[in-house]
Order: structure tokens, then C-alpha cells, then sequence
């Protein structure tokens, strides 16, 4: 039987990426299951000017932030036929220097900027936490990672900790981190600077209307991200739908002859 496991860095990741393949394989009964990686509760603490603005821009109260976007995922999940798991580690914007005590990532700069030293061995600890959840290598198991594209430090750390998993036998694809794909060269960046072995070669995944309606319909679930990741609803669903009819019209006859107007990429590493 078939399984598929997503490595979301945050409780939106795999969804806003890859709802439309999530939903496909979920009527087809192949069991996926998105893995939030930093959706922890953070300990009751003096939270840095930063992430006091991260709660403000998502509408949520500090003691609730966590805990509300998990609920958003879950309902999300819930719409593509999903399961849902979570590891306990902390958003970046919460994780604190082992030795100093101050925030690691306090600026949109930090969080967007390279791995703490501190955190340099972080993601050989989450690859065991993920091989313990999955189980051993087996052929009808995938593994999916963010590719870095906006370079995030979590989604880093996620896909880092898939290049560990790949090492030990498990197949893996990287999918595009959305909506971070879409400014101009950011999926070019990430591509070139995958560090893991071989070259990365593409594959699409093409569905139609009833399945972009579900996609749609979940990430509209994740209610405190849309005013800052598109402005509102509506722009939403322009911009999901611009991306993946673009993606299908680039597969050309096979895209056409399959009648899918609309699909993800992934990369697979050769």
C-alpha cells in the first residue's frame, strides 16, 4: 500500500504546497499524512518584539497562537482527506540560543536568513523523530520536503532533515514551497542550492476543477495566514489557480491530453 508523508515546516505548508496531489492520493486510499514539524506550544515566556508582531499580523492572542493554527490545520486537512501528526519543536520564531538565552531568529531578515550555528546538527535529531513516526524504508513510502524556495530557516531545517531520511533509504520528493514560489527566481535559488546528492528532475501532478475547488476551500481554512500571505479570499484563488494552470500548460500534449487544467510540481532527486 501506498503512503505518503508531507514534512510541513508550519501548519499550512503542506496544504498551501500540495493540496491538490494531498486530495488525489487521499480518494485513492493512499494515506497521506501531513507531519507539522514547528508547531509546538511555546513555554509562557517574554516573547520577543518580533514575534509579538507575528501574532498581531495573524490576528491571534499569544497563549492561543499555536494552538488556533493547529486548528485551522486540521480543518484543512479535514477537507483534503488527510491525517494530520505534529511534533512538539518550536516555531523559529520562538526558539531561543542554547547558551545565550536571546531569540535566534527576531527579524524577518533572521528568519529568512541562514541556520543559527547553534541549530547546525538540529536536523539529523528531527530525521530520527521522522523515521520513528514513519517506520523503516519501504517502496510504497514517500517522503515529501519543502525545497526551500524563500528560504525560510524551518522549511531549511525540514529539508535538510529529508536529505538525512534519503540517506538512510527513503524515498523522498521536494515539493515547491508556496507562495514563496512564485516571486521570480526564489524556486531557481532553492534548486541550485539543494544539498543533497544527484541532480533534481520534475514531475507533475495534474487534476482538474473539483479537485482545485478542494484545494482552494482548505487553504481558505487556514484563516489568520490569508491577509498576509494574499490580502484576502479572492486573491487567494487567483493566484493558486494562475500558478498551477501555468505549471499544466508548461507539460504541454501530456497535460492536455490528461484534460487537467491545473498541477503541482515536485522534484525528485536523481
Amino acid at each position: 500500500m501506498k503512503r505518503h508523508i508531507y514534512l510541513s515546516p508550519h501548519s499550512d505548508d503542506a496544504a498551501l504546497s500540495c493540496g491538490g496531489a494531498i486530495h488525489g492520493q487521499a480518494r485513492r486510499g493512499e494515506r497521506p499524512l501531513a507531519l507539522t514539524m514547528f508547531g509546538g506550544n511555546p513555554p509562557r515566556m517574554a516573547f520577543s518584539e518580533f514575534a509579538q508582531g507575528q501574532h498581531d499580523k495573524w490576528e491571534l492572542e499569544e497563549d492561543a497562537a499555536m494552538a488556533l493554527r493547529r486548528q485551522e490545520d486540521a480543518a484543512a486537512l479535514r477537507v483534503l482527506g488527510a491525517e494530520a501528526a505534529y511534533l512538539d519543536d518550536l516555531d523559529c520564531i520562538y526558539r531561543l540560543h542554547p547558551q545565550t538565552g536571546a531569540p535566534m531568529y527576531a527579524s524577518e531578515e533572521g528568519i529568512f536568513g541562514e541556520i543559527d550555528p547553534a541549530e547546525a546538527e538540529y536536523h539529523l535529531a528531527l530525521a530520527r523523530r521522522i523515521a520513528a513516526l514513519a517506520g523503516p524504508p519501504e517502496p510504497g513510502l514517500t517522503i515529501y520536503a519543502p525545497a526551500t524556495a524563500g528560504h525560510h530557516v524551518d522549511h531549511q531545517l525540514a529539508c535538510r532533515a529529508a536529505c538525512a531520511l534519503r540517506r538512510e533509504g527513503y524515498r523522498v520528493l521536494l515539493y515547491e514551497d508556496y507562495p514563496y514560489c512564485q516571486k521570480p527566481g526564489e524556486l531557481e535559488r532553492a534548486l541550485a542550492a539543494w544539498p543533497g546528492e544527484g541532480p533534481l528532475r520534475p514531475r507533475l501532478a495534474r487534476y482538474g476543477e473539483a479537485a482545485m475547488r478542494v484545494r482552494v476551500a482548505a487553504i481558505a481554512a487556514y484563516r489568520s495566514q490569508i491577509r498576509t500571505l494574499f490580502g484576502d479570499l479572492e486573491a487567494m484563488d487567483r493566484q493558486v489557480r494562475a500558478y498551477c494552470e501555468g505549471l499544466a500548460a508548461g507539460g504541454g500534449a501530456a497535460a492536455r491530453a490528461a484534460r487537467s487544467r491545473y498541477a503541482e510540481r515536485f522534484w525528485a532527486p536523481g
